[in-house]
């Protein structure tokens, strides 16, 4: 509860949401904002999931932003190139977004 009352971080530990503090009316949005937020963390899809791969492509992704950011690469292609390379060495599908 101290980081979202410091500083507006959500709790990743949802039985927070079932605390009466939860609620109190916020400084900014004022009454009922704190109510919408655990109906709108309820139906947000799970976007990541960690496995044995994480540290793997987070560090190809970090390579890709440089290669963008300071080398001007095309993204697509470092982004399509950066996602086969993970194929490869880890065995998992592309995601139908990607291919």
């Amino acid at each position: 509860m101290m980081a979202f009352k410091k500083y507006g971080l959500l709790p990743a530990y949802t039985p927070v949401y079932d605390e009466e503090e939860f609620y109190e009316e916020d400084p900014y949005f004022g009454k009922g904002f704190n109510e919408l937020i655990p109906e709108l963390i309820k139906s947000m899809p799970l976007v990541a999931k960690y496995s044995e791969f994480t540290s793997e492509a987070q560090t190809l992704m970090e390579s890709a932003y440089q290669a963008i950011v300071n080398d001007m690469a095309d993204p697509e292609k470092i982004l399509k190139d950066t996602a086969e390379q993970l194929k490869n060495n880890s065995g998992l599908e592309l995601s139908k977004i990607i291919k």
